[in-house]
């Protein structure tokens, strides 16, 4: 939402009010309704216009509910049956169009979906967009009857859940009556994310004192890493991550972080340490104190910040190794590259590397086995050996384990 606010400015959020879905008729929405949609959304928006052109176009009931060609959106009889669903489409679509025409920013296409489906709700259309998230469709062929159900929106319903939110709060609604028309995967979350507003004012989109900055230099950055926000910490982590670097001085202040209360503050602080290349010693310890965090990302991250800062030809001097064994295959996966990395020789993880591969193996994890199988290599001169010794009471997983390392040094 800041990031639309510093596009679009604050005065098209403050001048909007909800936009209610009509009750359903059971009549089929004209592509003229559908004009007027986009004649008032484009007025919300201002600046350069482009309008598409809208179209019906029959289609089977199995295909898809519409198409983009040429300029054109063609709308089938069947999302025309679903006046929110085809109202959630058309919004995307001309939502995409004005952020290329008006933003200078360069979107990847996943930035650009992203953002697509989410101006409609700072403008005040999200029940519609949060209540089609999802579409299902049936057929009979016979005596055999097929059902479908798959996403349809790029942001899911929570999402969708939390921009109302924001929006409710941000034009001082404590208890919107509209939320009501919400489907109850949106209104349970739109529920407690507006309480949570309530009660912590934490979030990154201030509409009071929002800037219409969409970077910010050092200084700025470096004072927003003291916020007592975990929502403005984490933004803050996230521009420092997209530069791909930070200020010696940064360093002292993201330590701190690593032992937030907010786990995905303490995950982001961990990433962001990850761009030095260097770190001193107080800053790895602590991360190293993170190997037994309760969250699974953060064990991960901080197994994976070690591996890249732990000198080459060293013994496992922070415990990576005790994470080869994590119920979490993602942390044991960063453990494993993590030792590949600086190339321990310590008998513990040797075990547990073995422990460990031959647990992958038996749940066909081949991915892990293969990391592992790298990890172990890097660690042993004579591992092929080793590897037939361990599994010689099972056959199967030996051959298994002596041909994955036999690719692994071809790979080489």
């Amino acid at each position: 939402m800041t990031c639309l606010a510093a596009h679009i400015g604050m005065e098209a959020f403050i001048k909007s009010d909800i936009i209610l879905p009509c009750q359903p008729t059971g009549i089929p929405i004209t592509v003229e309704k559908l004009k007027d949609v986009q004649f008032a959304f484009y007025e919300q928006l201002g600046g350069a216009k482009n309008p598409l052109a809208l179209s019906h176009q029959s289609g089977s009931p199995t295909g898809p509910t519409y198409r983009m060609r040429d300029g054109v959106l063609c709308f089938s009889d069947r999302l025309l049956k679903n006046d929110q669903d085809a109202i959630a489409t058309l919004l995307h679509h001309l939502s995409s169009n004005w952020l290329e025409m008006n933003c200078t920013a360069s979107w990847s296409p996943d930035e650009l979906d992203w953002f697509s489906d989410l101006l409609p709700v700072y403008l005040g259309w999200g029940i519609f967009g949060a209540n089609t998230t999802v579409f299902t469709r049936s057929d009979r062929v016979g005596e055999f009857e097929n059902w479908r159900i798959d996403r349809h929106r790029i942001l899911t319903s929570r999402m969708f859940a939390y921009g109302l939110a924001l929006f409710a709060w941000g034009h001082g609604e404590r208890h919107p009556s509209w939320h009501r028309l919400l489907r109850p995967d949106a209104k349970m979350p739109f529920r407690k994310m507006l309480r949570y507003l309530y009660t912590t004012n934490d979030s990154y989109f201030q509409p009071e004192t929002v800037t219409h900055q969409v970077h910010f230099d050092s200084h700025q950055l470096s004072q927003q890493l003291d916020s007592t926000s975990s929502s403005i910490l984490i933004a803050t982590m996230w521009e420092i991550q997209n530069r791909g670097y930070f200020e010696p001085d940064f360093v002292d202040r993201l330590t701190k972080l690593l032992h937030h209360a907010d786990p995905c503050v303490r995950f982001e602080s961990l990433n962001s340490l990850a761009l030095g290349r260097t770190l001193p010693d107080r800053s790895i310890e602590k991360a190293a104190s993170l190997l037994s965090d309760p969250s699974d990302q953060v064990r991960a991250s901080a197994a994976t910040l070690i591996g890249k800062i732990q000198p080459a030809h060293s013994n496992d001097r922070y415990g990576v190794g005790h994470l080869l064994l994590d119920t979490c295959e993602a942390v044991a996966m960063a453990s494993a590259l993590a030792i590949a990395s600086f190339v321990p020789n310590d008998e513990y993880l040797v075990r547990n590397l073995l422990k460990a591969l031959r647990r992958a193996l038996v749940n066909c994890n081949y991915e892990l086995a293969a990391s592992l199988g790298r990890a172990f290599r890097s660690t042993n001169r004579d591992a092929a050996e080793k590897l037939e010794l361990f599994f010689e009471q099972d056959p199967d997983l030996q051959q298994q384990a002596l041909v994955m390392m036999e690719q692994e040094t071809d790979q080489c």
